[in-house]
């Protein structure tokens, strides 16, 4: 002891008042080490050989691609610092395992008077003479442990790291505190006894510990205030502290209530209560009546999570997956955000919607990512057995797909999101409504948003994170369904045999499933920069831009630009290459996945979408009208971020080079087809038409490739136009009968040569012609209940038919007929 002595004195006196490397591992050793007796050390060695290693996100399961839940290993250094809440001798022993035993721990308890006293001023180091090197020995030993730990810091050249160390487990999640005798008797019946008992073993491998996010103590505290050191210590508590409640929050999510509760919290809910008392006023009812009716929508709606079901479920997810998928692409990032955002902040996860898979991926990706699954909204038509009983214990809650005429409802859905808000779930919202038919991202739909922004307002939280996701596939299991939609046929009804038959007709993997996070946003902030609408469309256009752009999808785009039944293989190879090259110079989120570009022909090939066919010499692709449709679904995938250079190359083949003549053409498409895409910003917009015109002009954009893109859409709306302007004064027609009436043009335009893609012809953008009709007066559009509650939409003349008139000319310029006949 005394060579070492020696040994930092030398190097004291060397420093000045700085202390080395040395010098700062034996005050650490000094103040907070936690050395194992031999018992300890061996029941930590026994145990280190069932749990897990300690890291960040450790938990028991299948392994993802990209290893979302692993962080960084955790090493128990000499500059090594952990710190606890309570640091109890199970919880140290398990740390001790899970560190495959070292030697010695540096443990801090936040908040211990023990530990204070024991550092306090008569407990100074006397084996070391520090004041005769000029420190002060009070200020380094004495105070809590942590005021000791900064101090420290502060004279010390080396970097000490804190790792803040949480108790949790997702797989046995916090209960809500008992408030009757009943309550307190559950944990004791025999099924929850032994539920409890599963948990317990599942949970021996992780053992309910968990780090957050490393604290580098030297770099905090250059990045915070000098005020001294209670200050500073102050600080780090804080901040450990809303670290340790975020993996909580992330890990256990809040104390699950049972149903009974839930019903009476969200009954209580000061807007909800108001509203019944005026409601059974205004229809006569009883104050009882309206109660129960309202009691039993909470039963609808409400989700009841189970952690036992959620295990067992996501082990038949493996299975499943393992069958469809080739693996699952996670964004690491995004799961990190899951884990460290600030306990305080609201979050709702905004996703796309192309399968019935996807909340099951999403439920199933922060399960095996050692996350607390999510609360889903979930359609109504979804709660059969078993699927909603699966479905409703793996957290989703069910809403119906309108609320017309239901205004109870609707305001118990909206009492029931805010409850979800209060307790601070993470929950999920398919912005889009429902599956996107057509492969690209739908118009957004703000009732759910409604719901969030009146919650604001009540000042439920303080402000909600909306973090975009993309969730996708390489080929969507319901491809065929949505084809079939598309061509003109009625969505079926959702049932186990339906759901056996998509998982039957699979032929081929699905490829890779894709889990893209946007960067968070501040709902509170959109609202006040772009009200309501305007943070619907800036959410949709983010995951837009987190939307990957693959190989199939861009085949898929070369295979149809040219519009004929036969196309070359090398004509396929090149064209997809230059669209590869675009992407690329644009740095759009591609998945370089380019030399697998002969394995998506391939892929095609074997799901029999095109036909190998030589015509003399030349090797091709054949391709029939129906499968025309599959290709087209699988374009649209990755569309929105082309859609500046695709109307303004279609402009320039159809019109020519003069600017101002394609600025207004793109203006016009982009106001024509403003129900079928989310655009960028106005300013945004215009720079990116301008680059095109730039990119057009220097021959660097591949013009016939990327006019491509967007003809299906503008030849469907000419169709459209041309269906709705023969509607006479007193013509009166529902939905279907005006998708008839479009189809039956447009295969006289497609006899004619007029227009040239059969795909154009799409049930899915006739139905998005009859709202932009609506919305500008061309057309009036009326929803109506029929005499079994099922809901319709009669269609006839608007007050500003005349409207249609000017679109039909501007239309009819695009589409003449020496233009054809050139090719274009």
């Amino acid at each position: 002891m005394k060579s070492s002595v020696l040994q930092l004195e030398d190097s004291v006196r060397e420093l000045g008042k700085s202390i080395d490397y040395e010098g700062t591992v034996q005050f650490i050793e000094r103040q907070f080490v936690w050395r194992p007796g031999l018992v300890t050390r061996v029941l930590a060695g026994v145990m280190k050989r069932v749990v897990l290693p300690f890291e960040e996100g450790s938990y028991h399961g299948r392994k993802l691609p990209g290893e979302p839940h692993r962080a960084s290993w955790v090493i128990a250094g000499p500059l090594t610092v952990f710190l606890f809440e309570e640091a109890t001798y199970r919880r140290k022993l398990m740390l001790l395992a899970r560190l495959r035993c070292p030697a010695q721990l540096n443990l801090i308890e936040i908040g211990s008077e023990r530990q204070a006293q024991r550092h306090g001023p008569g407990n100074e180091s006397k084996d070391i003479n520090f004041r005769s090197r000029g420190f002060d020995e009070s200020s380094l030993f004495s105070g809590s442990p942590l005021e000791v730990l900064v101090d420290l810091q502060k004279k010390s050249v080396s970097n000490i790291t804190v790792v803040p160390v949480v108790h949790t487990s997702y797989h046995i999640p916090k209960s809500a505190p008992p408030l009757s005798l009943n309550a307190r008797l559950e944990p004791f019946k025999p099924l929850n006894l032994f539920r409890r008992m599963t948990s317990m073993w599942w949970t021996l491998r992780t053992g309910s510990l968990k780090n957050t996010r490393i604290i580098p103590l030297k770099n905090w505290i250059d990045g915070r205030s000098k005020d001294g050191e209670a200050t500073l210590v102050d600080e780090l508590i804080r901040d450990a502290s809303i670290m340790m409640e975020a993996e909580r929050r992330a890990v256990e999510g809040p104390p699950r209530e049972p149903l009974w509760l839930v019903k009476q919290r969200v009954l209580s809910d000061p807007l909800l209560s108001s509203y019944m008392q005026d409601y059974a006023l205004n229809r006569g009812l009883s104050q009882d009546v309206v109660l129960k009716e309202a009691q039993g929508y909470i039963g609808e709606i409400a989700s009841d999570n189970r952690i036992g079901v959620v295990r067992w479920f996501a082990r038949a997810m493996d299975y499943v997956f393992e069958r469809l998928l080739e693996k699952i692409d996670v964004d690491r990032w995004g799961i990190r955000f899951l884990r460290e955002c600030d306990q305080r902040e609201r979050i709702v996860l905004v996703c796309s919607h192309k399968s019935y898979l996807d909340p099951l991926l999403v439920g199933y990706v922060m399960f095996r990512s050692g996350l607390n699954t999510p609360e889903q909204a979930a359609g109504l038509n979804l709660n059969f057995w078993p699927v909603g009983w699966l479905l409703r214990h793996s957290g989703a809650f069910y809403l119906r797909r309108t609320f017309s005429r239901e205004t109870l409802y609707k305001q118990v859905f909206s009492a029931y999101v805010r409850y979800l808000l209060a307790m601070n779930y993470i929950s999920v919202l398919y912005i889009e409504g429902t599956r996107s038919r057509d492969g690209k991202l739908s118009k957004p739909k703000i009732g759910y948003l409604k719901i969030l922004e009146e919650a604001l307002k009540m000042g439920i939280c303080s402000d909600i994170k909306l973090v975009p996701v993309y969730l996708g596939y390489d080929k969507v299991a319901e491809e065929s369904a949505h084809v079939k939609e598309m061509s003109g046929s009625k969505k079926l009804s959702e049932s186990v045999r339906g759901f056996a038959g998509i998982y039957r007709s699979v032929s081929t993997t699905l490829g890779r499933a894709l889990v893209k996070f946007s960067k968070p946003l501040s709902m509170k902030e959109l609202l006040e920069r772009r009200g309501l609408e305007g943070t619907a469309k800036i959410v949709a256009r983010a995951i837009d831009n987190v939307t990957p752009v693959t190989a199939r999808s861009l085949v898929a785009a070369s295979i149809l630009s040219s519009g004929e039944e036969w196309v070359s293989r090398e004509s396929v190879a090149r064209d997809t290459n230059l669209l590869f090259d675009f992407a690329r110079s644009s740095c759009l989120p591609l998945i370089d996945d380019s030399d697998d570009i002969s394995g998506a022909i391939t892929w095609f090939e074997r799901e029999g979408r095109i036909t190998l066919e030589k015509r003399g010499e030349t090797e091709g692709f054949r391709v029939d009208s129906i499968s025309r449709r599959y290709l087209e679904y699988n374009k649209n995938i990755s569309i929105g971020h082309f859609l500046e250079s695709a109307f303004a190359s279609f402009s320039f083949i159809r019109r020519g080079r003069e600017f101002g003549e394609i600025m207004d053409d793109t203006c016009f498409l982009k106001e024509v087809l403003s129900e079928e895409f989310v655009y960028r910003s106005d300013e945004e917009w215009e720079k990116r038409i301008e680059s095109a015109l730039d990119g057009i002009n220097g021959k660097s954009h591949p013009v016939d490739l990327l006019s491509s893109l967007a003809q299906s859409f503008v030849e469907g709306y000419y169709v459209a136009i041309l269906a709705a302007s023969s509607v006479g004064n007193d013509q009166t027609f529902d939905q279907d009968a005006f998708s008839g009436n479009c189809f039956r043009e447009g295969e006289s335009l497609i006899s004619a040569g007029v227009i040239r893609k059969p795909e154009s012809l799409s049930r899915v953008i006739f139905k998005n012609a009859i709202t932009l009709f609506s919305k500008y007066g061309v057309l009036e559009s009326v929803r109506d209940m029929d005499g079994r509650g099922k809901e319709f939409q009669t269609i006839s003349r608007g007050d500003n038919f005349d409207k249609i008139k000017e679109w039909k000319e501007r239309m009819s310029v695009f589409f003449a007929a020496d233009d054809l006949r050139r090719g274009k």
